[in-house]
């Protein structure tokens, strides 16, 4: 998609989401799901089977969430220290070993408030 239309989705799904109005933020996602189809030239999903599918992501996103709050709890009693959550306020983006930009679950910081841990965390359900 292009740049402005992300904004543009991404701009409608937040002030659905603001008013509180959940559907309207359900309707605007799969509006994006229509225009990222048709800019690759693919039919999109019908609502019907998209629906289905954004159930199961969020659903799996939901447990992901829940288990990477264990994983930090485990990683934070076998270190002894404070791991900071990266999901919420400011979001720090780091460069991986391979050179890829990525958002880790968590990271740790040093005395001096350098980033020496990096947390990203896996989790296998069903």
């Amino acid at each position: 998609m292009t740049t402005e239309q992300e904004k543009h989705f991404h701009n409608k799904i937040d002030a659905a989401e603001a008013r509180g109005d959940k559907n309207a933020a359900v309707d605007a996602r799969y509006e994006r799901h229509i225009q990222k189809q048709k800019n690759l030239g693919k039919k999109p999903l019908p609502r019907d089977k998209w629906d289905a599918a954004y159930k199961n992501l969020k659903n799996s996103s939901q447990r992901g969430a829940a288990e990477e709050v264990k994983g930090r709890k485990a990683l934070e009693d076998q270190l002894g220290r404070k791991i900071e959550n990266n999901n919420e306020a400011l979001v720090i983006e780091y460069k991986s070993s391979e050179g890829v930009d990525t958002r880790p679950d968590s990271i740790g910081r040093n005395k001096e408030g350098a980033i020496d841990l990096v947390h990203d965390h896996k989790h296998k359900t069903g």
